[in-house]
């Protein structure tokens, strides 16, 4: 039986074709590298329902014009961060990983405040060059309106669980510690959503750097096999914080 297009399935999903010359066949949710989602039909289909929000195709739009290669990047990692959501329903539920859906699509889309020059660079970014992509969490956050106010946080958090404490960017740890006071203090809808988000913010990381290692130009440069699995899973161990499990569950889709 012939698989159906997503997109003709889920119109909304025809966002993802930054390219116009390309027809509806060559889709950007088709990964470079073997993956299978376990629950694909589901996720496709939540991601087409946040491809509803005006305001989400206007900023995914803008950063498919600025850098094509981050959107389609934010595409996958979109899908691979909600199918794992969705094999963890006991820990989330579906209204959390609508809004995981979401940051993870945005997750870069304060790449638009940085030249293409740097963006595109396959060569070892300067100092001045990695304080400037090292800011691109905080300005995507800045620039999501205030109803994605969790989208914000979750996209903040989510460099926040590297092992290695000079590129737990942006924010610094006075900055952290006063975030976590304001939380204590702020509305019961901060309450109550902080922890989870940091929780959930797992599966966005996890999902990011899998998708940054089978794909993004400067691994090379670090010599990675990003054919060899085991690797990977070594690599995502030694620089993560996050729980062995949401490892093991993303692992097993590629």
């Amino acid at each position: 039986m012939k698989e159906i297009n997503p997109i003709e399935k889920y119109p909304n999903l025809n966002l993802l074709e930054y390219n116009e010359e390309k027809d509806s066949e060559d889709l950007n949710l088709k990964f470079p590298y073997e993956i299978k989602l376990t629950h694909k039909e589901e996720s496709e289909k939540l991601l087409n329902k946040i491809f509803e929000n005006n305001l989400v195709k206007t900023h995914y739009r803008k950063l498919t014009q600025h850098d094509p290669d981050s959107a389609v990047h934010c595409s996958r990692v979109a899908l691979l961060a909600i199918d794992l959501g969705l094999q963890n329903p006991g820990n989330f539920s579906e209204e959390f990983v609508e809004i995981l859906g979401r940051a993870a699509l945005l997750h870069d889309l304060g790449k638009c405040d940085i030249a293409c020059e740097i963006l595109g660079k396959d060569t070892e970014l300067s100092a001045d060059e990695f304080q400037k992509i090292k800011e691109h969490p905080r300005a995507g956050a800045e620039a999501l309106e205030e109803e994605f106010y969790l989208e914000k946080m979750m996209i903040l958090f989510h460099h926040e669980f590297k092992r290695n404490e000079l590129l737990r960017y942006p924010r610094k740890d006075k900055e952290r510690r006063l975030n976590e006071r304001d939380s204590l203090e702020g509305d019961d809808r901060r309450d109550s959503s902080d922890l989870v988000l940091r929780h959930i913010a797992q599966l966005l990381v996890v999902a990011d750097i899998l998708d940054a290692l089978k794909t993004r130009p400067y691994i090379k440069n670090k010599n990675i096999n990003n054919t060899d699995n085991d690797e990977i899973i070594k690599i995502l161990k030694e620089d993560l914080l996050v729980d062995d499990i949401f490892i093991g569950q993303i692992m097993k889709m590629v």
